[in-house]
């Protein structure tokens, strides 16, 4: 009769945690579906390859079909150009920091691939440096080791 209920015990033990790892793990998903939106409010809509494709609603880009990639309040001053910046934002910084260095190259520092080539170079400041890509796809890219990249930055600025 005790092994019967040591039985009972593992089974309704064993069921406990299969319960618990199904509501963890439905949370962590939730989390990752909503947790873009919980980082500010969403300015625009934009296309990774042409960032000059902006939209008011999610959607597709009308010259590539990709679809569009929310940019958040709390991005903007990482993620415009002097053409195309929310207002209040110049050349990738807020009025009133310091104007960054410039960068040297007409060439997107990640791919090589021509400023222009792709619509708009995606620029952005990273610690008072000017940087621009062919396009937003190559941020991530810079991001994994920017050393690497500022040291050839910094060396054609020579």
């Amino acid at each position: 009769m005790a092994g019967l209920k040591l039985n009972d015990f593992m089974k309704t033990k064993t069921i406990l945690i299969a319960a618990l790892a199904v509501i963890v793990g439905g949370a962590v998903w939730l989390f990752a579906q909503t947790g873009a939106s919980s980082s500010g409010k969403i300015l625009y809509y934009t296309c990774p390859m042409p960032p000059s494709v902006r939209s008011s609603e999610p959607g597709s880009c009308p010259y590539c079909g990709m679809e569009l990639q929310a940019v958040y309040a709390s991005d903007a001053v990482t993620n415009s150009t002097t053409t195309n910046a929310p207002s209040g934002v110049t050349n990738g910084a807020t009025v009133g920091e310091a104007k960054p260095k410039p960068y040297p190259f007409d060439t997107c520092i990640v791919d090589g691939m021509k400023l222009g080539s792709m619509g708009d170079p995606y620029v952005f400041v990273y610690q008072g440096q000017e940087i621009k890509f062919c396009c937003a796809s190559c941020k991530p890219v810079f991001l994994k080791d920017p050393d690497q990249y500022l040291k050839k930055i910094q060396e054609a600025a020579k």
